[in-house]
């Protein structure tokens, strides 16, 4: 069980598989027909390219998040000054206060090694979210795919020698997929707040209510309301929803409980704490579940995919595909204000379909721009 479908069982979260995407954006404009692109269009997160022919060439890869060497830091951090930062976290979370709308505006992309001996980026998609606080005003969403490419200079040197091609054939979750340095221009869709009614009033195939991520076989609306402004009811969700994926996870391999914080916590938290609007209260309860949570670790500065530096957290795991590669999970954080810069997976020794990627790279990142609340206009970056 991945950790996407945990996060959808306790508050919805889309999920970044280019085969669900689809399904899940439409859900998410009000169930407006999405056209196709002449790709499968993707529910991943990315930033801005130009949607042209041109983007093949130099525009290509020069677009979107900085291709910045990851720097992995120190690894000398301990479980306290892990719990010291994810504390100081939760201080600064508590004082935050609440606008008119929260936006979520966010870069996502997959890596994948090609058949070449390179790594490239794909699923790439840029999010901008505005959800509105009142019931009674529209939310707005813009996103848009962006190309493919070549993660580093020196797999763009690869991709170069051979040949310069605009499309891979890889696997994703299981399945052939192509990726393509083609991008879509930017989309948009206004939910008003009569769609969100009729939206949160369908009922689900055993008759309980759907939430506005759809149907959620643990909450209703109103409990899933009552979880983003009670602590304690989150604590308590959260523990449920823990204790059996936890559960799950050991009936087959009792040494994976050690890679809970990995699978499960940190994942799962660091997408609670960007995707739903919770209140200040909730968002502090939340950072000090983690650092109460056994297994994370600092490992110091960090640099994302922006080219950001940060503070690293981090918790080690066994991808579950049988293959053996080992990641680090990383929340990176920004000092001082701890607000979340983004995550991303960090390979520490690669094996099966990731055989041939060196230790630090980035296996999967989420740049998260903005996440929190705002009074300004709805508007696309």
């Amino acid at each position: 069980m991945d950790e996407i479908t945990m996060v959808r069982e306790l508050y919805g979260s889309p999920e970044p598989d280019p085969a669900a995407r689809e399904r899940i954006r439409a859900r998410v404009v009000g169930g407006r027909p999405v056209r196709r692109p002449h790709r499968r269009m993707t529910f991943g997160l990315g930033l801005v390219a130009a949607a042209t022919a041109v983007v093949a060439g130099a525009s290509l890869l020069s677009g979107g998040t900085t291709r910045t060497p990851v720097v992995l830091g120190t690894t000398g951090g301990d479980d306290g000054s892990a719990r010291s930062i994810l504390l100081a976290a939760a201080d600064s979370a508590e004082k935050e206060q609440p606008g008119r709308y929260w936006r979520l505006h966010t870069t996502y992309a997959d890596t994948y090694r090609v058949k070449a001996g390179y790594n490239v980026e794909g699923n790439r998609w840029e999010s901008d979210r505005w959800m509105a606080r009142s019931k009674d005003e529209p939310d707005h969403n813009f996103d848009r795919d962006l190309p493919s490419r070549p993660q580093t200079p020196a797999d763009e040197a690869a991709w170069r020698r051979a040949g310069s091609p605009k499309t891979w054939k890889v696997i994703s979750s299981g399945r052939p997929y192509t990726l393509t340095t083609e991008s879509t221009g930017w989309r948009s869709a206004t939910i008003s707040a009569e769609q969100k009614r009729r939206r949160d009033d369908r009922a689900c195939g055993d008759g309980s209510p759907a939430g506005p991520q759809g149907c959620n076989p643990m909450l209703g609306p109103s409990t899933e309301e009552r979880v983003l402004t009670d602590p304690g009811l989150f604590r308590k969700s959260h523990a449920e929803l823990r204790a059996k994926r936890v559960r799950a996870l050991v009936e087959s391999e009792p040494h994976l409980e050690k890679e809970a914080a990995a699978r499960f916590d940190l994942p799962i938290i660091s997408l609670f704490l960007t995707t739903r609007p919770a209140s200040p209260q909730v968002r502090a309860a939340a950072f000090r579940l983690l650092a109460d949570t056994p297994g994370i670790r600092s490992i110091g500065t960090v640099t994302d995919r922006a080219g950001r530096r940060g503070i690293g957290l981090a918790a080690r795991a066994t991808k579950d595909d049988g293959g053996g590669t080992v990641y680090d999970e990383v929340l990176i954080l920004e000092p001082k204000t701890y607000r979340i810069l983004g995550e991303q997976q960090m390979i520490v020794k690669a094996a099966g379909p990731y055989r041939g990627m060196a230790p630090g790279t980035v296996l999967s990142h989420t740049v998260v721009h903005h996440a929190g609340w705002t009074d300004a206009k709805p508007a696309h970056p």
